[in-house]
């Protein structure tokens, strides 16, 4: 399939129109998603990062149908604290779904602009990290949920120069406690 060929993704809204705000990364609550994948494309890993506070996290899927990412989204939500305000993904057709997410978050759901992975630059870099754990070629389905969780304990543990050498953790207890 070249570039021409691409499958629109209906009732799709740009980053153009995503509030200012999301990009000061003052404010929790505005998340990149996307997705790693697995070994000859039979395992996918579904990755959230939250812009102000760092926080990740990760689930494996069996695939990237946007049936399976919307069934992975909702779990991450059950088992959360997060409050979606904006989610940005790729134009990846896996998030063809992203107006049951949008209803499931009440959130604003926006992609970015075609062949500009800077536009989700903390998800790219987040995913980077993710790979020196799990690099290219890596069958996710190999992997067990428990050392999933582990890799995502890891990076929301680990202290970041940008959040004043706290932990994306630290940061968000302290949001917690204070609300």
């Amino acid at each position: 399939m070249n570039r021409g060929d691409q499958i629109k993704i209906p009732n799709r809204v740009g980053i153009e129109h995503r509030p200012a705000i999301a990009d000061e990364k003052t404010e929790f609550g505005h998340f990149e998603i996307d997705t790693v994948v697995g070994r000859d494309h039979q395992s996918y890993l579904l990755t959230l990062v939250d812009k102000a506070n760092k926080m990740c996290c990760i689930r494996k899927m069996p695939n990237k149908q946007a049936k399976t990412v919307i069934n992975t989204f909702m779990n991450v939500v059950g088992s959360t604290f997060f409050d979606f305000k904006t989610i940005t993904s790729d134009n990846g057709t896996e998030f063809a779904g992203h107006e049951a997410i949008s209803k499931i978050t009440e959130a604003d759901f926006y992609f970015a602009r075609p062949y500009r992975s800077c536009d989700r630059g903390l998800n790219e870099h987040t995913n980077g990290l993710i790979r020196r754990f799990l690099p290219k070629g890596t069958d996710f389905n190999e992997i067990s949920d428990k050392e999933i969780a582990k890799i995502e304990h890891t990076l929301n543990t680990r202290r970041r120069a940008s959040l004043n050498y706290c932990s994306p953790n630290h940061v968000f207890l302290e949001y917690l406690m204070a609300a």
